[in-house]
């Protein structure tokens, strides 16, 4: 693995620099782009390396190319903001696409300036990579689906904002392959506006402690398209009073899907089914979840509950809001919502164990692990 170094605020047109955290590369535009291309250049791009932007923003012009450096085979290319440094990546309303690169990690960047053609993808990254602390902000503009991932994603801590255009194109946040094996942890996402196309459509993905919000004005079908083997667990769905229709799940004709300890607040239909697309193992488990003024369930979704194996401990009609105010943005739990969760363990691990019973929604502490440095 080699450390590389860009700096955005260099003014360059043809590229400066030698890539060192001492004479870090330079140019106007297109400076991840220059990067790669000089790592090519110097017959590196196999090892794992990571192109640190030590300052400034970048600014893309042409779609990004990879060919050529092949970090494939767990061989890992990382671009990331340095030392906490977030810069603000302008994509130019062009793709920014690793569909043929494994391994693909992006970490600490602000995006905006997404493209606004109808079934393209913004950014695209292929399997075994991650996006981390990142910023998508769509700034209330027409936009294409934001994120195309081919499978085994991590999407850790990151915000999707903005995302209330008033006219033109407006598609998916994310949308994942059908190899799926994602995990989305830690996230929130929000839309408002016209924007009425799904948050996510997902296969086979874990999607744990993170906030959906809408405000639009159009209806909403559904939030998160849920096929096969999808799994949700402590995860807050709010719809501002005032929005159109929003149902914030559709767990399809695929099978074995859970949710556990979610809540709900203002739903249409919290689950939205109909007689035709469930079948008999549409859902494993759904356990420990709560609403408030919502619809229970689809009015012909009787199939839901009945043949759910672990069915247990739902509550979808509380009297009153359990969010601290979440009218002005405040979604974390009141004490009805805190230790009331359905807890597995209470039937895999021995009576002897003592067991703390888990907080229902998104917010129930730390999301991430905290480093050994800020412990001490």
């Amino acid at each position: 693995m080699a450390q590389y170094y860009v700096d955005g605020t260099i003014a360059s047109a043809s590229g400066s620099g030698s890539g060192t955290i001492g004479d870090p590369w330079g140019k106007t535009d297109d400076l991840i782009q220059y990067a790669v291309d000089q790592i090519i250049l110097a017959g590196k791009g196999s090892t794992g390396d990571w192109i640190n932007i030590v300052a400034g923003d970048i600014n893309q012009t042409t779609p990004l190319n990879l060919a050529g450096y092949s970090p494939n085979n767990g061989r890992q290319l990382t671009i990331l903001g340095y030392n906490e440094h977030q810069p603000t990546y302008d994509l130019g309303g062009v793709t920014w696409s690793a569909v043929h690169y494994d391994g693909i990690r992006l970490h600490n960047i602000r995006f905006v300036n997404f493209i606004a053609v109808s079934n393209q993808f913004a950014v695209r990254l292929k399997y075994h990579g991650s996006i981390s602390f990142c910023v998508f902000d769509g700034q209330n503009q027409p936009h294409a689906t934001i994120l195309r991932i081919e499978g085994s994603i991590n999407i850790l801590g990151c915000q999707f904002i903005n995302f209330s255009p008033t006219t033109g194109l407006h598609q998916a946040l994310i949308y994942s392959g059908s190899s799926g094996a994602n995990w989305l942890k830690g996230c929130y996402f929000e839309k408002g506006g016209i924007n009425d196309y799904y948050y996510l459509f997902s296969y086979n993905t874990v999607i744990e402690d993170s906030v959906f919000v809408y405000t639009g004005t159009n209806n909403m079908a559904y939030a998160i398209l849920s096929i096969r083997q999808s799994r949700l667990s402590n995860c807050t769905f709010y719809r501002d009073p005032s929005a159109g229709t929003f149902n914030p799940i559709y767990f399809s004709t695929y099978q074995n899907n859970s949710m556990v300890n979610c809540y709900f607040e203002n739903m249409t239909d919290i689950s939205y089914n109909n007689s035709v697309s469930v079948n008999g193992n549409i859902s494993t488990m759904l356990s420990g979840n709560r609403a408030y003024n919502s619809a229970t369930l689809h009015p012909t979704q009787d199939l839901l509950p009945c043949d759910t194996l672990i069915y247990y401990d739902n509550d979808w009609d509380v009297s009153e809001s359990l969010l601290v105010d979440a009218a002005n943005g405040d979604y974390r739990p009141k004490a009805g919502l805190i230790g009331a969760g359905f807890n597995l363990q209470d039937y895999g691990f021995p009576s002897s164990i003592k067991k703390q019973d888990p907080t229902i929604g998104a917010i129930t502490g730390n999301i991430m692990p905290r480093k050994v440095r800020d412990i001490f």
